[in-house]
């Protein structure tokens, strides 16, 4: 599938943005130590921007742009956006999936919840990089497909199984490298709307 403009927009942002120079295991982190509940505080979103970055410049945009974002799509996006290798957004991505249950295992309610959260990252927080009437448009296009995508993506990680431990669920991102980049979750987004045809 090829970029449409809003996309080609959309990624280029992203790569300028300064959440992308940094790892995404330093940016999980920051937001895990001082966000340990479901929600992230004003106080404490700004305690962990003060972690990752010491430039004031950094600091107001990285504020503006995760502002009022739930904890789940803020972690999913951070280890999105940073750097790393796949191996290590996957196993980052099975701990969000897994931490509200405290389990070593991705049940079906738990993949549902972290499709949620890593499509919300791709499609309402990676669109705060964009603007203009044309992405405002992609975002509405997005949205009505959000559901659907989330019950597919839920259904791809588990692949027919009642649940998958740490190795399954690696295997199965190495395997779909682009659904580990915002990009690539906006594009599988698109992708569920032209199954529904």
């Amino acid at each position: 599938m090829a970029l449409s403009a809003e996309e080609a927009v959309l990624t280029r942002s992203e790569t300028h943005c300064c959440l992308a120079q940094l790892p995404s295991d330093s940016l999980h982190t920051a937001v895990c130590k001082f966000a340990a509940a479901d929600e992230i505080t004003p106080g404490q979103l700004t305690r962990a921007i003060e972690m990752i970055s010491d430039q004031v410049q950094q600091r107001r945009e990285m504020s503006e742009l995760l502002a009022d974002v739930p904890r789940g799509a803020l972690l999913a996006f951070l280890i999105l956006i940073g750097k790393g290798k796949p191996r290590d957004k996957a196993e980052m991505l099975f701990e969000l999936g897994t931490d509200a249950m405290s389990t070593d295992e991705l049940g079906p309610g738990q993949a549902e919840a972290l499709a949620d959260d890593l499509i919300s990252a791709s499609t309402e927080v990676g669109l705060k990089l964009g603007s203009g009437e044309e992405v405002t448009r992609y975002g509405k296009q997005l949205a009505r497909l959000k559901a659907v995508a989330v019950e597919r993506l839920a259904a791809k990680m588990l692949a027919g199984r009642d649940a998958l431990e740490l190795e399954q669920f690696v295997r199965s991102f190495g395997s779909q490298k682009q659904l580990l980049t915002l990009s690539g979750l906006r594009l599988f987004v698109l992708s569920c709307g032209e199954k529904t045809k």
